[in-house]
């Protein structure tokens, strides 16, 4: 009796240590995981512990820790299924960061009972340490997984983006905008915003120079030449009214295709009303368009002019 309760004593302590430990890695990158399987799991790690513990004894310590580290990242793998190496380094960062923050708590609050001890007040010291440096790791990595959430969140709303006006394609990466509700009084539709540095290669010299003094034209109201371009040229004025701005300007053309796509898939292909922005958009790099609100209920070569 007196070698059982060592063991047992191991195996619940271990136990709940590797429960916590593995629902913090759940919650943080699998949450597709059930509670049963976490606690499942719990009993296997704490098992193999004990097993680690009283099967190598004789060995050199150096090896013994090198099968104990072995053996947890071969179960982590195996638990959560791990096949890349991107999500291995998650994976072992939060499992590390955990791991301290556990045993620097655990060590503190045992020195913290003999506290008397100047050895004591030492390793309380040194648990301090602990806390703090795999707090700030933590806090780090989960500042950068908002920013990765933040960023694929952003991705979904990405498009492929095909324009074809006057014999001209153009293919660019658009942002769909539910709150661009930018409608066109010709089509009755959403307006596509293009930046004017993107729209330069589906516009011919003339239109390029009307653009340009369209949006350089400081008055709010439209002449009746403005108006006249629109028949002559097929050059259309856009009036809108946004944040610091009222009757606002923004010159518009028809194309005569846009085909929105998500992995090669072709989700639309209207025609419709191009905005020409001289402001860049935020993420520039990233797309050159902003997708009207409507742009998804918009039926298939539906003919709006």
């Amino acid at each position: 009796m007196k070698q059982i309760h060592p063991i047992l004593l191991q195996v619940c302590y271990n136990f709940v240590a590797d429960y916590i430990i593995l629902f913090f890695i759940k919650r943080d990158l699998f949450p597709e995981k059930k509670q049963f399987q976490i606690i499942k799991a719990a009993a296997i790690f704490s098992m193999t512990y004990v097993i680690w513990e009283w099967t190598t004894t004789g060995m050199p310590p150096v090896t013994r820790e090198i099968f104990k580290w072995c053996s947890i990242l071969a179960l982590i793998c195996r638990f959560f299924k791990i096949t890349s190496v991107s999500l291995f380094r998650k994976t072992i960062t939060v499992f590390l960061c955990y791991l301290f923050l556990m045993g620097g708590s655990v060590t503190f609050f045992l020195t913290c009972i003999q506290i008397d001890q100047v050895k004591a007040i030492k390793e309380a010291y040194k648990a301090i340490a602990v806390l703090f440096l795999s707090s700030g790791i933590l806090l780090a990595y989960k500042r950068k997984q908002k920013q990765e959430k933040r960023e694929e969140e952003a991705r979904k709303n990405i498009y492929d983006i095909q324009i074809s006006r006057k014999g001209k394609t153009i293919t660019c990466r658009g942002f769909y905008d539910s709150g661009n509700l930018l409608t066109s009084h010709i089509t009755g539709q959403g307006v596509c915003i293009i930046t004017q540095e993107k729209a330069r290669e589906i516009l011919m010299p003339k239109e390029q120079q009307e653009v340009k003094k369209i949006l350089t034209d400081s008055s709010e109201s439209l002449s009746w030449r403005m108006w006249a371009k629109q028949f002559q040229e097929g050059m259309y004025i856009l009036q809108y009214s946004s944040v610091g701005k009222k009757n606002a300007k923004m010159p518009g053309v028809m194309a005569e295709q846009i085909v929105v796509l998500k992995n090669e898939e072709v989700l639309v292909k209207t025609k419709g009303m191009l905005g020409i922005s001289s402001e860049k958009f935020v993420e520039q790099n990233t797309f050159s368009i902003l997708l009207p609100a409507d742009i998804f209920e918009r039926e298939k070569n539906r003919n709006i002019i």
